[in-house]
C-alpha cells in the first residue's frame, strides 16, 4: 500500500509555523494556529492590489516584459506627457515625453532603460519616434506615417508597429513597419485594419488583434515576415491590453459595452480564460509575461495598479476537515 512518505519522499510534519519554501503537494500541521496545511497549484491565473501609480493615466503605453522593471508612458487628459517608472517595488516620475508623443502613440515592450515611443496626437497627428535610455529621450528616424492610435512591440532595436489612424487619408490602416532603433521599413500588411487595438510580443512573435470600428475578436500573428490568422479572442472588443508573446500572452480588460474585468492567455494555438481583474478597465496598459504580469491605469484615468501571478503558481491553503 503506497504510503505519504513514499510518494511525497518525506512525512506529514508537525511545525509551529508555515515552511519558508514548501513545495507542491507537501502538506504538514500548523501547532501555532491548528490547521492542516497543503502547497498546491493554483488551477488558474489572479489578480491582486499592487502600489498605484503617482498619477492617474489612461490611452498610456506600458513598456516591459518583466513585472520587476516598466515603465507607463503618455496617454489622456489629451496633452499628458507623464512617464512613470517601475523598478519592481516602487513608481518614480521621471522625464517627460516628447510633446510630439503625448497621447494614443505606440510603445514597445522593451524595458525601462531601452524603449521607444512612436506617433500619437499633440494634438495633430505626429510621426516622431523617440528613444528612451532611462533617463532621457532622443528623436530618432521619423514613422513613414503621421500616426495616432497605433500599437507597438518588440524592443527598441528590433521593434513593429501596426495599425492605427492615418491622418493623412483620414482613415484606419493596416500598415505595418520594422524598427531598428534608427529607422522604420516597411512589412507585409496586417490582415485588418483596426485602431483601439492590442499588440504585443517580439519583432518576430508578434500578436495583433481586436479594436475598433466595429469592434472584432480577430488576431493574427506576425514572425518577421509573414501574418497568420490565429484563434479568435473570446468576445469582440476595443482598448483592452496585452503582454508576453505570440505563443505565451495575456489579454485583459478592454471595452464591449462597458469596461471589462476579463483575462485570457494564449498559447499560440487557444485562449485560456484565467481570473478577472479586480477593477474593470478599458484603455489600460499592461507590461510582463503569462507567469506575471501588471495592469496599469484606465478609463476614469485612475492610478490603481494589478499584479498577476499566472497558473501554476504555488499558493499555501488550509484542509478543511469536517
Amino acid at each position: 500500500m503506497a504510503t505519504y512518505k513514499g510518494i511525497q519522499g518525506f512525512t506529514i510534519q508537525n511545525l509551529s509555523a508555515d515552511p519558508s519554501n514548501p513545495i507542491e503537494g507537501q502538506v504538514w500541521y500548523n501547532s501555532t494556529s491548528n490547521v492542516w496545511k497543503v502547497e498546491e497549484a493554483t488551477t488558474a491565473g489572479t489578480w491582486a492590489s499592487a502600489p498605484s501609480l503617482n498619477s492617474s493615466h489612461n490611452y498610456s503605453q506600458g513598456i516591459g516584459a518583466t513585472t520587476s522593471d516598466g515603465q507607463l508612458a503618455g496617454g489622456a487628459p489629451l496633452g499628458s506627457t507623464a512617464n512613470e517608472l517601475w523598478d519592481g517595488s516602487t513608481w518614480t516620475t521621471s522625464t517627460s515625453i516628447p510633446a510630439a508623443n503625448r497621447t494614443w502613440g505606440g510603445s514597445t515592450q522593451g524595458s525601462s532603460t531601452a524603449s521607444f515611443y512612436v506617433g500619437g496626437l499633440a494634438p495633430g497627428a505626429s510621426n516622431q519616434t523617440t528613444n528612451w535610455d532611462g533617463s532621457t529621450w532622443t528623436s530618432s528616424g521619423n514613422y513613414p506615417l503621421n500616426a495616432w492610435d497605433l500599437r507597438a512591440a518588440g524592443t527598441q532595436t528590433a521593434g513593429l508597429a501596426v495599425g492605427g489612424i492615418d491622418s493623412s487619408v483620414p482613415a484606419v490602416t493596416n500598415v505595418t513597419n520594422l524598427y531598428n532603433g534608427s529607422t522604420w521599413t516597411s512589412a507585409p500588411n496586417w490582415p485588418i485594419s483596426k485602431r483601439n487595438h492590442i499588440a504585443f510580443g517580439t519583432q518576430t512573435a508578434t500578436l495583433a488583434g481586436t479594436g475598433e470600428s466595429p469592434q472584432v475578436n480577430t488576431f493574427a500573428s506576425f514572425n518577421g515576415s509573414t501574418w497568420a490568422s490565429e484563434a479568435n479572442y473570446p468576445v469582440p472588443l476595443q482598448a483592452g491590453a496585452g503582454s508576453g508573446v505570440e505563443s505565451a500572452g495575456i489579454v485583459t480588460g478592454g471595452y464591449d459595452t462597458a469596461p471589462l474585468a476579463a483575462t485570457n492567455t494564449y498559447d499560440g494555438t487557444a485562449w485560456a480564460a484565467q481570473g478577472n481583474l479586480g477593477t474593470a478597465r478599458a484603455s489600460l496598459s499592461s507590461i510582463g509575461s503569462v507567469s506575471g504580469a501588471k495592469a496599469m491605469s484606465g478609463v476614469g484615468a485612475i492610478t490603481s495598479v494589478e499584479d498577476y501571478t499566472g497558473p501554476g503558481a504555488l499558493v499555501t491553503k488550509t484542509i478543511t476537515v469536517s
